[in-house]
């Protein structure tokens, strides 16, 4: 990588011309490839007419026979360089790019391949995370509402439709429909003379995250404006001699409830354990017998949302004292008279348990919240990450010094003054840990017609939202919030100038340096043999993993106090391109392990080092 030089060029009184001479000199797109790859002085290297003298470099630790970084004069020192020893000893197939950057100064300070585009996987919720953030801020509760035509009658009924309306909570559980039917009954409701209507309207439905995945994930889940139990419903079974009971259970901490729009039995599939298919109203599952042991439980994904969430709904309405009919998607009445609100927890929360357990729900649900405040509400998650594309170049390009962030975001959906606050603990706090992502239809990035590794241009109808304003594709180029796609694409170099703006500008709703804190923190602690840091070193990262992918991405507090950003991307497509069974997560074990290693090296380093 570039080491920007920080004196002795002309066009601002610190002798560097301006983003604006930059951009005009060499063109949006060029300008921002030379400053996400080496820093803004390296650009105006590029740009400037005339150059004074440099100062005469810092001595700093080098390896005299290595080449020089790129736009480095031969005769400069090369800058520390603790990355590359690991990059060597681990010497982990496939490709690996890095980059180091300065809080304070913007500075690259390592680099290799910070410039070429990597697959991020769940890194990419760091950017949904800060996007959700600016966008509504962190003290933002979803709403989940009751509501009807009229208020209950002397008889507890309504004369008119009742709505479950979501409001796209992706925490909603079945304890909290518990609650809503428990606020309807303290208000006398009873039932309705009319429809029970279910109002997903306010996002659109996906049927699931990446259509490449196989059926049975529950971390490729279904996403809409009703989230139940993350879109899960539990499947139990239990032998007893030759007889085999299956049942499936919306199951809460306290609430419990038997499903009627989902079914399972046990039989021949086609392909794999499980198999899935649509039977009019019903959903309907089908296991292979002999995989199953004597006794067990596991989750399975619901493909319905809306109307799994109205099901359970009216069953927990039910043992409250409420008759309600079966549900019809449509719109809720208007105007109309709210029976019981449930609010989720803040925003920030949510967005902590994401970063934390990785939940795919939640990444594509706040991203399409966010997008949905922003503008029209997109029609899916590609248009909704296009969205976030252009939001997330513009902050990347702002702390490189080419533009500045992008507007004030629309004022956020206001809540109720008369919501329903859930006790503590009535939050389900531990999401499970997604599985590793399997199955992704491996392509390698030459395979494209690139002309070097890690070029890559995004499909068609996302070129736009992608693409500088000169067409080129943007360093930042995701298909949806969560990371699990098979396309999305980022720099390592655009990834660190990313957190750095989220790190010192303030934008919209959030506050500078408050990303930061909702990150996960690293174990900097010695291995066998190696020396322990000093208590002042620390990081916080989120990480991601796919099939022969693996990412690392945060900020470092070095043992000097020096506050660093860093990224740290891994793949091996080809690899990846020559396996049968991309499921078999035995295959990819050794090299995620040495991936996680690498990682683990570099960042103490970074962290002892500077």
């Amino acid at each position: 990588m570039a080491a920007p030089v920080r004196e002795g060029y002309v066009g601002r009184p610190d002798g560097r011309p301006t983003a604006k001479v930059i951009a005009r000199r060499l063109g949006a797109a060029a300008a921002l490839s030379l400053l996400l790859a080496g820093g803004a002085a390296a650009a105006a290297q590029a740009a400037a007419p005339a150059r004074a003298e440099l100062p005469p470099p810092r001595p700093a630790a080098h390896d005299a026979g290595a080449k020089p970084l790129p736009g480095q004069r031969v005769d400069e020192p090369r800058r520390k360089a603790l990355a590359a020893p690991v990059a060597e000893a681990i010497k982990l197939s496939g490709r690996v790019g890095y980059a180091l950057m300065d809080l304070d100064s913007g500075e690259i300070l390592e680099g290799e391949a910070a410039d070429e585009l990597f697959p991020p996987a769940s890194v990419a919720k760091v950017f949904t995370a800060l996007y959700a953030l600016e966008t509504l801020g962190a003290e933002h509760r979803f709403e989940t509402r009751l509501t009807a035509s009229a208020a209950p009658g002397p008889d507890g009924r309504v004369a008119g439709d009742v709505a479950l309306v979501g409001g796209g909570d992706p925490e909603l559980d079945t304890d909290a429909l518990d609650e809503l039917a428990a606020q309807a009954a303290a208000r006398g409701f009873r039932g309705a003379t009319g429809r029970f209507v279910v109002d997903a309207s306010a996002l659109p439905p996906t049927a699931r995250i990446d259509p490449l995945q196989p059926e049975d994930v529950t971390y490729n889940p279904s996403v809409g404006a009703l989230n139940l139990d993350f879109n899960r419903v539990l499947f139990k079974w239990e032998r007893a001699g030759a007889d085999l009971g299956l049942s499936l259970e919306a199951h809460g901490v306290r609430a419990r409830a038997e499903p009627r729009g989902v079914a399972i039995a046990a039989g021949p599939t086609a392909d794999g354990v499980f198999e899935r298919r649509d039977d009019g109203p019903l959903e309907r599952w089908t296991v292979l017998e002999r995989a199953l042991n004597a006794k067990g439980q596991r989750w399975l994904p619901v493909r319905r949302p809306a109307a799994y969430a109205a099901d359970v709904f009216r069953s927990l309405a039910a043992e409250r004292g409420a008759t309600l009919p079966p549900a019809a998607e449509g719109r809720a009445p208007s105007p109309a008279v709210t029976l019981a609100v449930r609010r989720s927890a803040p925003l920030s929360e949510i967005l902590y348990g994401m970063l934390k357990y990785s939940t795919n729900l939640t990444a594509e649900a706040v991203g399409m919240a966010a997008s949905s405040a922003r503008g029209p509400t997109p029609s899916d998650l590609e248009l909704s990450a296009r969205r976030m594309d252009a939001w997330a170049n513009a902050r990347a390009l702002g702390a490189a010094g080419i533009s500045a962030p992008p507007p004030e975001s629309p004022p956020a959906p206001k809540g109720s003054a008369a919501a329903f606050v859930p006790p503590a603990g009535g939050r389900e706090t531990a999401p499970p840990r997604p599985a590793l992502s399997a199955g992704i239809a491996a392509t390698m990035l030459a395979s494209r017609g690139a002309a070097r590794p890690g070029a890559w241009a995004p499909a068609p109808a996302a070129q736009a939202a992608v693409a500088t304003p000169d067409g080129a594709p943007g360093p930042i180029a995701l298909m949806n919030h969560s990371g699990l796609s098979e396309d999305s694409r980022v720099t390592p170099a655009a990834m660190v100038a990313f957190l750095r703006a989220a790190d010192r500008e303030p934008a919209g709703r959030v506050r500078a340096g408050e990303l930061e804190p909702l990150l996960k923190e690293v174990n900097l602690g010695p291995a066998r043999g190696e020396a322990k840091l000093p208590a002042t070193a620390r990081a916080s990262a989120k990480t991601g993993t796919m099939y022969f992918v693996r990412g690392l991405a945060g900020y470092i507090t070095a043992a000097s106090g020096r506050r660093l950003a860093f990224a740290i991307f891994s793949e091996d497509l080809e690899r990846r391109e020559t396996l049968a069974d991309t499921g078999d997560g035995a295959k990819s074990r050794g090299w995620l392990g040495a991936a996680r290693e690498l990682e683990r090296r570099m960042v103490r380093a970074w962290a002892g080092g500077y």
